[in-house]
C-alpha cells in the first residue's frame, strides 16, 4: 500500500475508505451489566440498518454505564481533524507533526471521519453517535496534502500525543515494513500510559502492517456482522481483535456517508478503550489492552476475537 522511499522517510497512505456499504437487520440486544441498554437518539445511528455495528460490539450495554469522560483524551494521528457539528466541543488544540505547526485542519477528510467514530457527541439528537461520545479528541496531523506521511512524522505524532495527555492513540494509516523509529515511538507512548490502537491494513493478506504489527499495539481487523474478515482486510491470528469494518462517518463539510476499511474498525476499538479508561482513571496501557483483548468474543480468525466493549468494562481492575 505504501512505497519505501528511505529508511526514515517511508511515505504511507491512509487506509482507503470505500463508500456505499449498507446492510439491514437488528440483532437482539444482550444486556450484560444489569442496566437497560442505551439506544442513542442520534438520527444516523440506525441509518441503513447499521445499528448492529455498535449493538453487536456491546456499545449499547456499555453506554448504559458511561458515555465517556472529557478528561479521557484520544489522539487521532492522521490527516488532521475538522470540527464538524458531531465533534463540536470535542476537539483539543493539536499539532501538525508534518509541518511542525499548530495547524491541524484536515487535508483529506480521513482524520475527521476517524475522529467522528471515536467521539461524535452521542445521544444529542444530532448527526451520528461516537463510540466514546463524551471523550476528547487530540488532533495530530502527520500527513502531506496528498494523504501520505513520512514514518518520522508518524513517530513524532505518537510521541507528541503521549506527551500531551493522550490515554489512547489511534493510528489508521500504515507502512508495509517495520521501522525502529516507529517501534521506539510506540514504546515511548506505552511507558507513559498511552495505548496505541492501529488499523491492520486493507491489503487482503495475512498479518498486520505497521504500526499495527509492533508489540504492544492493539491491531484491528475489519469484520463483517458474522465476525469474518472483510475481503479487503488484512486478517489472521497475528492481529489482536476484530471490529466492524463499515459504518456511518462524518464528512468535513458536515454531512455523513457510509464508509468501509480497517480505518473504520480501529477507531471503534480506540473508542472502546477510551470508555474503559473513563471508568478506570488509573488504568495503564496494559490494563486497557488486556480489557479490550481478553473480553473479546471468541469468534473469527484474530488472536482474541470480536470486540465486546460491555464486557471490557468489567475486565479493567
Amino acid at each position: 500500500m505504501s512505497a519505501i522511499v528511505a529508511a526514515l522517510w517511508r511515505r504511507v497512505l491512509v487506509l482507503a475508505l470505500v463508500a456505499g456499504a449498507v446492510w439491514s437487520g437488528n440483532p437482539a440486544a444482550s444486556p450484560m451489566m444489569g442496566r437497560p441498554a442505551l439506544v442513542p437518539n442520534d438520527p444516523y445511528y440506525t441509518a441503513g440498518g447499521l445499528r448492529w455495528i455498535f449493538e453487536k460490539s456491546g456499545f449499547e450495554d456499555a453506554w448504559s454505564r458511561t458515555l465517556g469522560d472529557s478528561s479521557v483524551v484520544v489522539a487521532v494521528v492522521d490527516t488532521g481533524v475538522d470540527e464538524t457539528p458531531d465533534l463540536r466541543g470535542a476537539l483539543l488544540r493539536g499539532y501538525d507533526a508534518y509541518d511542525g505547526t499548530g495547524d491541524t485542519a484536515d487535508v483529506t477528510g480521513h482524520g475527521t471521519a476517524v475522529a467522528s467514530l471515536i467521539a461524535a457527541r452521542t445521544n444529542d439528537a444530532r448527526g451520528m453517535a461516537g463510540a466514546c461520545g463524551r471523550c476528547s479528541i487530540l488532533p495530530v496531523r502527520v500527513t502531506a496534502p496528498d494523504g501520505s506521511a513520512p514514518v518520522s512524522a508518524i513517530a513524532a505524532g505518537i510521541v507528541w500525543a503521549a506527551d500531551h495527555g493522550a490515554r489512547v492513540i489511534n493510528v489508521s494509516l500504515v507502512v508495509t515494513t517495520g521501522s525502529p523509529v516507529l517501534a521506539a515511538a510506540v514504546t515511548y507512548a506505552h511507558d507513559r500510559g498511552a495505548l496505541v490502537v492501529a488499523a491492520a491494513g486493507n491489503e487482503s493478506r495475512r498479518g498486520p502492517d505497521y504500526p499495527a504489527g509492533i508489540a504492544g499495539v492493539v491491531s484491528v481487523e475489519a469484520s463483517t456482522r458474522s465476525g469474518a474478515a472483510y475481503d479487503f482486510s488484512n486478517y489472521g491470528r497475528e492481529i489482536a481483535v476484530a471490529a466492524p469494518g463499515c459504518a456511518v462517518v462524518a464528512e468535513r463539510a458536515g454531512g455523513h456517508t457510509s464508509q468501509c476499511g480497517t480505518s473504520v474498525a480501529a477507531p471503534l476499538v480506540a473508542g472502546a478503550a477510551a470508555l474503559v479508561a473513563s471508568v478506570t482513571p488509573n488504568a495503564t496501557a496494559d490494563t486497557l489492552a488486556n480489557a479490550i483483548e481478553l473480553s473479546a468474543d471468541r469468534r473469527g480468525d484474530t488472536r482474541y476475537g470480536f470486540l465486546n466493549v460491555a464486557r471490557a468494562l468489567t475486565f479493567a481492575h
